[in-house]
């Protein structure tokens, strides 16, 4: 368990540069995409509705129409890897509380 949990807190490390590069990306890059997400930034601009339109936008594949290759080829390799991250959390969610209800 002590692994799963460090694995989960190396994958927000990792997260939270790329995310940084795609709003960097994003608004240089693409300003209408990055309008329509509402400015979104790691700190000063991050709002709920900032973070569900981002979050939603990447989840669902609605950057498919993004014409720079590099900004594209992050926003797939993001998408990937919050899936993993999310399949992998819920996982160790399970695993605790199967191993948990074993010992009483």
């Amino acid at each position: 368990m002590p692994f799963a949990l460090l694995i989960l807190g190396l994958c927000v490390a990792v997260w939270f540069p790329l995310v940084a590069r795609l709003h960097r990306l994003l608004r240089t890059r693409q300003p209408d995409v990055y309008e329509s997400l509402g400015r979104p930034t790691l700190i000063l601009n991050n709002s709920i509705r900032n973070g569900w339109l981002f979050s939603r936008s990447l989840l669902a594949g609605h950057f498919q129409d993004i014409d720079d290759a590099e900004t594209l080829a992050l926003c797939r390799f993001l998408r990937v890897f919050a899936f993993c991250y999310l399949v992998l959390f819920v996982a160790i969610v399970v695993f605790s509380f199967i191993s948990g209800t074993d010992k009483l």
